[in-house]
């Protein structure tokens, strides 16, 4: 039939159009398809790169803008921090640190006394009560006087043992401490209780009140000499006058009284009261310092 070739080619047209993806049936495929398809991907191409182009551009400009803002408010706060510690290199120019010292002996009109008691048996209790008795004796003596104050010190007990480790006697120890600025009361209560308990050992101290004393005279020579340093120095430097910047005042701490050891007596001779000891005191220094910088000007 005359339009059967039109019908077949009419059909091969539509499968080749939906092979392709070319426009609906019945319209006209454009010629130089492939050229076109080929054109529109490199201009998709060209636009992403000019896309990526301007995003890395304005992250550009934005990480400048934000490094600028940074070292704007660095200058400034470097700026700001550096006025005043100019101002204070320049003041340092000017300052001088001086220490002066006032010292003086004083007596110690403290005296510590350690009266001891030992005994030593085979019944650990026999022992232990033999030295409460002796320690109650001696203070039965010093309750009468109060001149000299006394307190119980350390107490101990132990056994002796063998070779075999049996305990074959028992050992024990009390004391007496007795302190007082009386040297003759407390020497003459440590030879009343000589009988019961032997001296051990003697120290002596500066009391409280008479190193407050001191320390608070000494406080103003030191004073008086630390402005004497800052004025004849000021005018040594070329400065007319001075400014105190920092001051402090300091005392030494007072030593801790040490003990003389006294050679123990026997027991024959402590049967019978010993005569009242000498007892000197001696002296120890007290020092006040004041320390601190002065402003020349």
């Amino acid at each position: 039939m005359p339009g059967e070739p039109t019908l077949l080619r009419s059909r091969q047209y539509q499968v080749a159009d939906t092979r392709i993806g070319c426009p609906p049936l019945g319209h006209a495929v454009p010629p130089f398809r492939g050229r076109h398809v080929a054109k529109a991907v490199r201009a998709t191409g060209q636009n992403v790169r000019r896309a990526q182009a301007n995003t890395h551009s304005k992250k550009d400009n934005t990480m400048r803008k934000s490094l600028a803002a940074a070292l704007l408010i660095a200058t400034a706060a470097n700026a700001a921090y550096a006025q005043p510690g100019d101002d204070a290199n320049r003041q340092v120019s000017g300052v001088l640190g001086l220490e002066a010292h006032a010292t003086k002996e004083v007596e110690q009109d403290t005296v510590h006394i350690t009266m001891s008691a030992q005994e030593q048996g085979a019944d650990a209790a026999t022992v232990s009560r033999n030295l409460t008795q002796k320690a109650n004796s001696a203070m039965s003596v010093a309750k009468g006087q109060n001149a000299v104050q006394v307190q119980t010190g350390s107490v101990s007990l132990y056994p002796t043992t063998n070779r075999d480790g049996k305990i074959t006697a028992w050992r024990g120890r009390t004391e007496l401490q007795m302190t007082s600025k009386d040297f003759g009361a407390a020497s003459r209560l440590a030879s009343q209780i000589s009988n019961q308990m032997q001296m051990d050992g003697v120290s002596f101290s500066l009391s409280r009140e008479a190193q407050e004393k001191t320390q608070a005279e000494l406080t103003q020579q030191a004073i008086q000499a630390f402005r004497d340093q800052a004025q004849s120095n000021t005018k040594a430097f070329g400065y007319s006058s001075y400014t105190i910047r920092q001051v402090q005042v300091g005392a030494n701490a007072p030593m801790m009284p040490r003990p003389y050891a006294m050679k123990a007596m026997t027991m024959s001779a402590a049967a019978d009261a010993a005569p009242p000891m000498q007892l000197e005191g001696g002296k120890t220094q007290v020092t006040v310092t004041v320390s601190g910088t002065v402003q020349m000007k």
